[in-house]
């Protein structure tokens, strides 16, 4: 995902949702199926991401994740929700997932929604604690979010009669839950407006990222470019993105390089020059941190179950 504000159509008047059935496999390739709208055919697309930029958009998004652990950026936190979670992402929310698993998404339009009379800040979770529902935890909720959300794909997918009213009425289900959920929480109006702000900057500073990555860039540099000063941009990005740049910038050339140690045959000198490292040993070691094996290592595991070798 390169954009950093996804901009998407979410259905229509009378069915104001999206769905998505995502894996995503060890080469970092990701098999989507979704429906819009009316739910015609499934619309099947597979495509290989060159990385998965943290994004966020202005409608709601509920993730339940069905095998294996989605690795996920949320705002400036970070979880590893497993099979049998959920996770609420708030409109402006800044969020990404990978990692080798399969989930779920149901996107919702909160604006075509005309029966909703609470505001759209009030109606999700701000606090991590309740974004992020665990299996087993808070069964009341963890279970019916589980089994509504299955139910919609499942209404899609073998459309009976008055399929649509019975979709609607789970995902009014859900909402009329989540909210009261999130009640329980009072941490979230001041929060938004400061969130909204700083998504302008953010979006810049990935774009910028996004552009520059493979050369060398200097605190200096993107903090012009912002409009900041290097002090004032520190302490803006690490309270936004729980990193600090650097930190970022490495990570998203990491991610970058671990595509195409997946996907090409390049040597992993020509892939720490593409992605910007003009250290091999700075980046071996940096490769590690982030992901975990070195890039031979991990070079060697793709041969090996590309090969059986």
């Amino acid at each position: 995902m390169e954009s950093y504000r996804e901009l998407k159509d979410i259905g229509n008047a009378l069915m104001p949702i999206r769905l998505y059935h995502i894996e995503a496999d060890k080469y970092k390739g990701l098999n989507l199926q979704f429906f819009s709208g009316f739910g015609s055919e499934a619309i099947r697309e597979v495509c290989q991401p060159t990385c998965v930029t943290p994004h966020w958009h202005s409608y709601f998004e509920i993730i339940h994740v069905l095998e294996g652990t989605a690795e996920m950026q949320l705002n400036s936190e970070y979880l590893k929700a497993r099979a049998g979670d959920t996770v609420l992402i708030d409109n402006y929310d800044i969020h990404n997932v990978t990692g080798e698993c399969k989930y779920l998404v149901i996107n919702i339009e909160p604006s075509q929604i005309p029966h909703i009379q609470t505001s759209f800040d009030e109606l999700f979770p701000k606090s991590m604690n309740l974004k992020w529902i665990r299996q087993n935890t808070n069964y009341e909720v963890s279970d019916m979010l589980r089994d509504s959300v299955k139910d919609v794909f499942e209404l899609y997918k073998t459309k009976p009669k008055g399929y649509m009213l019975l979709v609607m009425s789970r995902i009014y289900e859900m909402l009329g839950k989540i909210h009261g959920y999130s009640a329980r929480t009072k941490d979230g109006i001041l929060a938004v407006q400061s969130k909204r702000e700083d998504l302008t900057q953010l979006t810049k500073t990935m774009e910028y990222i996004r552009n520059n990555y493979m050369k060398g860039i200097s605190l200096d540099d993107i903090s012009r470019e912002i409009g900041f000063t290097p002090t004032y941009f520190c302490r803006f990005f690490k309270r936004a993105m729980g990193k600090t740049f650097f930190e970022y910038l490495n990570y998203y050339r990491c991610s970058k390089a671990e595509v195409l140690i997946n996907t090409t045959t390049m040597t992993i000198t020509e892939i720490a020059l593409e992605v910007g490292f003009s250290s091999i040993s700075y980046f071996d070691k940096v490769y590690k941190k982030f992901k975990g094996k070195r890039p031979s290592e991990e070079k060697a595991r793709v041969k090996a179950d590309r090969y059986g070798t």
